[in-house]
């Protein structure tokens, strides 16, 4: 029972934490790391500027809900993850915030973006 309680508190642990992933779309080689203090710009329209696509990221973090918007920490995570692709821009896509229904009750909200990274030429 102490081992199942043990491994239920590792999971939870590590499954409450922001986190970003990415996937790489663009024809162009892969581009180095950006310094992780680079700066990214927010995009919800494509601006009149020659641009390289480099991937796709999707950020989450744990939160969100009635109590407190946690959209602005998922939007860190997508700069997060183009810094560490060599983007400059993240178009978001789409964004969404909630929990799934387990057989312990629901999980812990969490808030979810997509973006697509562009480098500019």
């Amino acid at each position: 029972m102490r081992r199942c309680i043990t491994i239920i508190c590792f999971l939870f642990l590590f499954s409450s934490c922001a986190t970003y992933s990415f996937v790489k779309s663009g024809t162009e080689e892969a581009f180095p790391p950006n310094p992780e203090d680079c700066k990214i710009d927010i995009l919800t329209t494509l601006p009149q500027r020659p641009m390289v696509e480099v991937g796709l990221c999707f950020g989450q973090t744990p939160g969100g809900g009635i109590i407190t918007d946690k959209t602005p920490e998922a939007i860190e995570q997508l700069k997060k993850c183009a810094c560490a692709n060599g983007g400059d821009a993240v178009l978001l896509l789409t964004g969404d915030q909630g929990g799934v229904f387990t057989d312990l009750g629901y999980s812990q909200q969490v808030v979810r973006m997509t973006g697509k990274v562009y480098r500019y030429k």
